[in-house]
């Protein structure tokens, strides 16, 4: 199952209208290729390391489309900051001149490809935005090789309010800042003050598929249950948007109960586990005691039915060398 954030990301990126406005609006400085509303068209999911299928999808777009645009562009979000992303944007542009390559040949030309990632991690970003950069933390000279610039749009450095002026009221919007406050203590606060948002997303094109995304990562990330974004204003206005929302509901808690299952039997395989080794080592100490003494007194009896594994196994080494019953009783006294 994907994680909550990357639901809501894919929400975002797989619409190029909505990508394009926090291309355009929010890259700061704006990126090289210029403005991509109206000429950006996606192309296809790339996935570089293999360790991004899980966790952080990564989309290709191309400007103007055509079968050689000139100019394409890597989208990847994070929640963390990696010192990696520039070794990540150079894999990304080797992948794509390979491609073009083995589609075009040898005498291919190719485009200018714009690593850009959507970071919204706490701290402000701080990591390498440059292969010269990295290059030159870990000891080397900066400018004696090729460079890789990547393009980082830090939602975090935006307050809410230059966030709407930037994008107006829509859903990147409401998107943008439910990843900038989703782990807040007071994201419970802040959402009545988001309802035009809310209404604003259902009123898009696919808004109530977004919306769906908006109250898993809301349920998973910050425990706000559906129920309380049903009680918001823009949710009574509409019985498809209240119908949804509790339809997500029911599934979230089914998905709760079924993994609350899961871990109920590995809880119980385990305990099994410790409780057929307690009973192994019981029979085993029995056993040895009986062999070597005939009778076991009562007293150790008593103390062998109660003791738990690690008095069991001490029990059972201290046996073979023990001169009478009394001895164990004694060790295990002391």
């Amino acid at each position: 199952m994907a994680q909550p954030h990357d639901r809501l990301v894919r929400a975002l990126l797989d619409d190029v209208d909505r990508m394009a406005a926090i291309l355009d609006r929010l890259a700061d400085p704006p990126l090289p290729c210029g403005p991509t509303e109206g000429r950006l068209v996606r192309l296809r999911d790339i996935l570089v390391d293999p360790d991004l299928r899980r966790s952080e999808p990564d989309f290709l777009y191309a400007l103007d489309g055509g079968e050689d645009p000139c100019d394409l562009i890597v989208v990847e979000h994070l929640s963390q900051q990696t010192p990696n992303v520039p070794l990540r944007a150079l894999a990304h542009t080797t992948t794509l001149y390979q491609d073009v390559e083995r589609a075009q040949g040898r005498r291919a030309r190719f485009p200018c490809v714009h690593m850009v990632v959507l970071y919204h991690g706490a701290p402000r970003w701080s990591a390498p935005r440059e292969l010269e950069e990295l290059y030159a933390r870990r000891g080397g000279e900066p400018g004696a090789r090729m460079n890789v610039v990547v393009h980082v749009i830090d939602l975090g450095r935006f307050d809410d309010a230059e966030i709407r002026r930037r994008l107006g009221r829509c859903a990147a919007t409401l998107l943008v800042l439910l990843l900038n406050h989703g782990r807040g203590k007071e994201i419970r606060s802040r959402l009545p003050e988001w309802n035009d948002l809310f209404q604003a997303t259902v009123e898009e094109k696919g808004g109530l598929s977004l919306l769906r995304a908006m109250v898993w990562y809301l349920y998973f990330v910050s425990d706000i249950a559906p129920e309380e974004v049903r009680a918001l204003p823009f949710a009574q206005d509409s019985e498809e948007t209240k119908t949804m929302i509790k339809t997500t509901a029911e599934r979230l808690r089914e998905e709760g109960r079924t993994e609350g299952r899961m871990e109920g039997r590995m809880e119980g395989r385990t305990e099994g586990l410790r409780e057929g080794l307690r009973e192994g080592l019981l029979k085993g100490l029995e056993t040895l005691l009986v062999a070597r003494f005939g009778e076991v007194p009562s007293e150790l009896e008593e103390l062998i039915a109660s003791a738990n594994t690690d008095t069991l196994e001490a029990l059972l080494r201290r046996a073979p060398t023990a001169t009478t019953p009394a001895d164990l009783l004694n060790d295990s006294a002391s």
